[in-house]
């Protein structure tokens, strides 16, 4: 009967996995709504208690808006399977589908809400269990009855699922903190395998983050996850992740401590789109048949890229840009746009020669037919670093005084970087070289309203990211001029 106790432990429902920040479907509805990439995930976990095992494969990708290139919502499918106790004797099969909404609160405050549903199926297969009642004179007789109140049947219930998920990112667009609730079986689907068997409890996850840099590289990451199913269950601890400085790679190692009297050690490893996983529970209780514990899980991934929607939300200038290499001071004046306002000459030069007018002739220039302000040429920068070049302070000057002179223009600061490290990585240094070049104009003066800031990360190189030379070139914060 031990066998049979820990099968009734068995999940109806998709939430035992310990690597469970890969497994969003499984831990929130609502995570295909809050994701930029579309993904494939493989996962299998085995226990030594009950030979439980639990393989799943899951799918998730993402919706945009023609009109602004903005996330509104996604769509998601798992199909996982669970079986425990001898020769497979209790088994849980089931397809789950998902569709989840983005609402955008403001730019750094997003909620996502899921609804799905799908079928389980839940079977027990009676004729493995071998008992004492049935050997006869030492022989095994599987004619006699085991002695059991156990039906050999298969039961299929539909199954209805639900969750919404917080989620603050920067203004970058990548996510610094979540936080999410959600309910799997709300419908109480009831499998008649034991007589008198109650319905299925509907059970309540509650998941969070936090992103806390701790470098450029490094990266701390504290999660939880609390389960509610007829009984607690809690899973508490943080995953580090490292990025070396080899391009598309990344580390990251984890440690949680589980209510079952349990700790999970985890690795993973992510190259370029694909990852891979692995963890281990191990028990720190003393009566390991009370805890399906000691277990090992394994994690492989598919990840597209991530998709350039911030290229729809404004016109991006597709002219290339030569950065500056560190030590040269950048050219204020240099540009491929129209010419610089005549009155401001002293400061900006014109592409244009303009020829001189007698004094009466001079007529005031409307302030709609302006010319467009000269775009500054490119800022380059360290691998690695936002620290802004002291050779371009000067040129920032100038710009300073040019934005000053010209409210009726936003000026879009545009971060870049090289292919090195993980894309999360790169996006967040590329916005933070925006956020350094407009501190210093806005201590010049500029008034905050007057910038925008963007973070590319290498979406935009302008030179093979294959050599130092190229990489070096794509380091780098460009301007583009918006009229208000």
């Amino acid at each position: 009967m031990g066998s049979l106790f820990v099968c009734q432990a068995v999940y109806g429902q998709f939430i035992p996995y310990s690597q469970y920040h890969n497994a969003p479907l499984l831990t929130n509805p609502a995570a295909p709504a809050l994701t930029d990439y579309t993904q494939v995930t493989l996962h299998y976990r085995r226990s030594r208690v009950a030979n439980y095992d639990i393989p799943s494969v899951s799918f998730m990708t993402p919706f945009y808006r023609q009109s602004n290139g903005m996330r509104y919502g996604g769509i998601g499918a798992n199909i996982i399977s669970q079986q425990a106790g001898p020769n497979g004797l209790y088994k849980v099969t089931g397809a789950t589908g998902t569709f989840a909404y983005t609402i955008h609160l403001s730019k750094t405050h997003h909620i996502g809400a899921g609804i799905g549903g799908g079928i389980i199926n839940k079977r027990i297969d009676a004729s493995g269990i071998t008992t004492d009642s049935q050997y006869n004179l030492g022989a095994y007789d599987p004619s006699l009855g085991n002695g059991e109140n156990i039906r050999s049947n298969s039961v299929t219930r539909p199954v209805i699922n639900a969750g919404f998920n917080w989620v603050l990112t920067g203004a970058d667009d990548l996510q610094k903190a979540s936080l999410g609730v959600a309910a799997y079986s709300m419908n109480k689907p009831s499998y008649d395998l034991l007589e008198d068997a109650a319905a299925d409890h509907t059970t309540y996850v509650v998941s969070g983050e936090v992103a806390l840099p701790a470098s450029d590289r490094v990266t701390l990451i504290p999660t939880f996850r609390y389960t509610y199913q007829g009984a607690s269950l809690a899973n508490v601890g943080a995953r580090i992740s490292y990025v070396p400085g080899a391009p598309d790679k990344e580390l990251s190692a984890g440690l949680w401590y589980k209510t079952t009297k349990a700790l999970v050690v985890g690795a993973q490893y992510n190259y370029k789109a694909y990852i891979i996983g692995a963890s281990m529970d191990f028990s720190i209780a003393s009566n390991l048949d009370a805890n399906i514990n000691n277990a090992v899980e394994i994690v492989l991934g598919w990840r597209m890229n991530r998709k350039e929607r911030l290229k729809s939300r404004g016109a991006f200038s597709s002219a290339a840009k030569t950065p500056v290499a560190p030590g040269h001071e950048p050219d204020s004046a240099q540009s491929s746009t129209p010419p610089a306002p005549t009155q401001k000459a002293d400061t900006v030069q014109s592409s244009t020669p303009v020829a001189p007018q007698a004094p009466e002739q001079v007529q005031p220039t409307p302030e709609a037919e302006k010319p467009q302000p000269p775009v500054p040429s490119a800022i380059a920068f360290e691998p690695g670093s936002n620290k802004v070049p002291a050779q371009s302070q000067a040129a920032l000057e100038d710009l300073a005084t040019l934005l000053k002179d010209h409210p009726e223009y936003t000026l879009k600061i545009i971060g870049h970087s090289a292919a090195l490290g993980e894309r999360p990585v790169r996006e967040r240094v590329s916005y933070e070289r925006a956020q350094a070049v407009a501190k210093i104009l806005i201590e010049k003066g500029v008034p905050e309203r007057q910038l925008e800031l963007i973070g590319m990360g290498d979406r935009q190189p302008i030179a093979s990211n294959a050599t130092d030379a190229g990489r070096q070139k794509n380091r780098r914060v460009e301007f583009e001029w918006i009229k208000k």
